[in-house]
């Protein structure tokens, strides 16, 4: 089987109730490939800057480890910018 140095990575959102009713949108990355989940973050109120922030420090830490993805999917959700995608 070849392996591919570059390769694809996926995000997405999903949202956890709390018991006092407050949704907890959560971040993650999975890379294709791998099958290998990075979980990026959590908060309350998710927006473009949050967004843009967690996929820098994804950046980093792949970097760290020597990953070169040059792919992303991820759907039309209003909180995945442009500066997003730019990061990535």
């Amino acid at each position: 089987m070849t392996h591919y140095k570059e390769q694809l990575i996926a995000c997405d959102f999903f949202t956890i109730e709390t018991l006092f009713l407050k949704t907890i949108y959560v971040l993650f990355f999975i890379e294709i490939g791998s099958q290998r989940a990075h979980f990026a973050g959590c908060t309350t109120n998710p927006n473009g800057k949050w967004t843009t922030q967690q996929a820098r420090q994804l950046v980093w830490k792949l970097n760290d480890e020597d990953k070169d993805f040059r792919l992303i999917i991820h759907d039309r959700d209003s909180k995945i910018t442009k500066a997003f995608d730019n990061v990535l």
